[in-house]
């Protein structure tokens, strides 16, 4: 899979590529989120009902994202982190749901990612 095919669906390639012109420094940057255990975490915490540990995680991961350009999974994790913001773990955990799935594409896509 290109960067241009890995960004489809996912975020705005072009953009990102107005911070960062480098094809390689931004597959190397996008590349970086397998290594992040943030979205661990974040189930780990929803799962225990640890909102404080759950809110943190997902804001990182949101500020991740919005930082690459992958708006789309900017959007899904908003839910998450504006219900863990007001302390409501059961509508979290509804919008994570839309959240892991989109999370789980990207990893996948991640795996597809041509070196």
């Amino acid at each position: 899979m290109t960067l241009d095919d890995f960004y489809d669906g996912l975020g705005d390639l072009r953009i990102m590529r107005r911070h960062i012109s480098s094809t390689d420094a931004i597959r190397r940057f996008v590349l970086m989120i397998r290594e992040d255990e943030h979205f661990d975490r974040l189930e780990d915490a929803m799962d225990a009902g640890d909102v404080e540990t759950a809110f943190q995680c997902a804001h990182t991961i949101k500020g991740m994202c919005q930082n690459l350009c992958l708006y789309n999974v900017t959007e899904v994790v908003i839910p998450v982190v504006e219900a863990l913001r007001t302390g409501d773990i059961t509508l979290a955990k509804q919008s994570f749901e839309t959240f892991e799935e989109t999370y789980k594409e990207l990893l996948w896509r991640l795996d597809q990612l041509d070196g």
